[in-house]
């Protein structure tokens, strides 16, 4: 079957949120319990392209240095990966700013993204947390 021209760039393409949009979500995200930390999940999914399944495996120590600083990449280990390959993902200035706003605000061991009953999210919770958001 031969895809019409004007549907080549639509099929199999998943809809990604423009700038405006995410900036909106971002502010209706304010409004909600667990603001802060639901806005940073949102900033990793969206600006550094990360998996639910790698988020929710996120440790403070894959993006702190020993000295405090934020990482200028993140070192996904094969266990954290769709695919189980080890990847690197790089974090821009914007995303490394609003990591270490968090990070300071929010206690700075084990897991980075942390439920109100475990110390971690699967990624099936973490999925329903996000399609909440939306």
């Amino acid at each position: 079957m031969t895809i019409p021209w004007f549907l080549e760039n639509i099929v199999g393409q998943a809809r990604t949120l423009t700038d405006a949009e995410f900036a909106w979500l971002l502010d209706q995200i304010q409004q909600r319990p667990h603001a802060t930390r639901n806005a940073m999940m949102l900033q990793l999914l969206h600006g550094a392209g990360l998996r639910v399944g790698e988020l929710a495996a996120l440790q403070v120590s894959d993006v702190m240095n020993v000295d405090g600083t934020i990482r200028d990449h993140i070192m996904l280990l094969p266990h954290q990966t769709k695919g189980r390959q080890q990847r690197i993902v790089y974090v821009n200035e914007k995303l490394k700013t609003e990591l270490g706003e968090y990070l300071q605000s929010n206690d700075c061991s084990g897991y980075l993204f942390k439920t109100q009953k475990r110390d971690y999210f699967t990624a099936n919770t973490l999925q329903a947390v996000i399609t909440g958001l939306y």
